[in-house]
């Protein structure tokens, strides 16, 4: 027999058990001991089943997931004030209030791609959402600390918290220091 006629046969014979159905052939994966495949017995088929989104993918799970990146950016202002202020203090306005918005922003943001990282939001609308945040935040912390001193005394020093209430005014937006109401 030569080479080629052996090629033949074992294609010819590969082409019988796949239309026969054997083990590894029409999709399917086997569970089960090797050797049962080879002796013959049968093993457990099962189907993996697809998950096909279609639409929900980008009707509901899309604006979640969107959501979900703005509100990442909103913690992640948060998370770096609280660290900064803990770490080297500084109210939001007044002295050094650029310097401390810059140092805030940075922190952020860093902590931000640390957290669409762990929630795996890395697609580029994410990344804007997130960033929309964090801008968003950066500006109008101040105003949440005026409508709830309480809870933010609770993970920030008092002193803080009340340098925040008498240098800023409420409803406004805080840039470089001067709190802008309109």
């Amino acid at each position: 027999m030569t080479q080629q006629e052996f090629a033949k046969n074992r294609f010819d014979e590969r082409l019988r058990r796949i239309s026969a159905g054997g083990p590894n052939t029409s999709g399917q994966v086997y569970a089960g001991v090797a050797e049962a495949a080879a002796a013959g017995t049968p093993m457990l088929s099962v189907r993996m089943p697809r998950l096909r989104l279609g639409w929900m993918k980008f009707v509901i799970l899309y604006p979640i997931s969107l959501a979900g990146a703005f509100i990442i950016g909103l913690l992640a202002v948060v998370m770096a004030r609280f660290v900064r202020v803990q770490s080297f203090g500084g109210a939001l306005a007044g002295e050094n209030a650029d310097l401390l918005m810059a140092m805030d922003f940075g922190l952020a943001l860093g902590a931000a791609f640390v957290l669409r990282w762990m929630f795996k939001f890395q697609e580029h609308g994410m990344q804007i959402a997130s960033t929309t945040g964090v801008v968003l935040m950066i500006l109008s912390m101040h105003n949440f600390v005026h409508r709830a001193p309480e809870a933010f005394e609770i993970a920030f020093p008092k002193a803080w918290v009340q340098e925040v209430i008498v240098t800023t005014k409420a409803d406004s937006v805080l840039f470089r220091g001067l709190s802008i109401k309109s």
